[in-house]
């Protein structure tokens, strides 16, 4: 009982910076405002100044047969919240078609470096052609949790995508923490 009240004062007293302001983006530079900095891809990508929100901002640009994963960099979680999430992708694939998988995975250490298993999966089947389209989901974390970040996995058959406004913000603490990670209704 003791270790439980222990973990809740801790978890309480880590979601008083994390989720002081819930409509703060986690997920840094998710907008791309002028750089791809925080992200790194696993073959060739560039900035470019056409993002989906037409406000100034930029996008996460892969060139056909370009890179086929991008990567956040770690970002801070509160244990035992949910956080919802989000974004916007385009791609030029005509009637071929392409899926754009958004990962979001859970860290038991503030630097990513201990992976707990727990993870979200939020798919984008994307059949338009030169439009902009969004993937909303939820990110549910443990109670050891401390960290994540997020990659985007795509497959655009070898044309040009782009990525834009990546974003993961707070949506509520659960409610009587304990341990085991299952929340208990009052």
């Amino acid at each position: 009982m003791k270790f439980r009240s222990l973990l809740a004062l801790a978890s309480l007293s880590i979601c008083t910076s994390a989720c002081a302001d819930d409509s703060v983006n986690l997920i840094p530079n998710g907008d791309f405002a002028s750089s791809i900095d925080g992200w790194t891809c696993d073959g060739s990508c560039s900035w470019t100044d056409q993002g989906s929100t037409n406000d100034g901002t930029g996008a996460i640009d892969v060139p056909g047969l370009g890179a086929s994963t991008i990567t956040s960099s770690c970002f801070s979680i509160a244990p035992q919240t949910v956080y919802d999430l989000s974004f916007d992708a385009w791609a030029n694939i005509g009637l071929a078609g392409g899926e754009f998988d958004l990962f979001c995975y859970g860290y038991a250490t503030t630097d990513c470096e201990q992976p707990t298993g727990n993870f979200s999966y939020t798919p984008l089947y994307y059949f338009a052609m030169g439009s902009w389209d969004s993937a909303q989901g939820q990110y549910d974390t443990q109670a050891d949790e401390l960290s994540a970040l997020c990659e985007v996995h795509f497959s655009a058959n070898g044309a040009e995508a782009r990525m834009d406004h990546f974003v993961f913000t707070f949506n509520h603490q659960l409610d009587d923490i304990y341990a085991d990670g299952f929340e208990v209704s009052p």
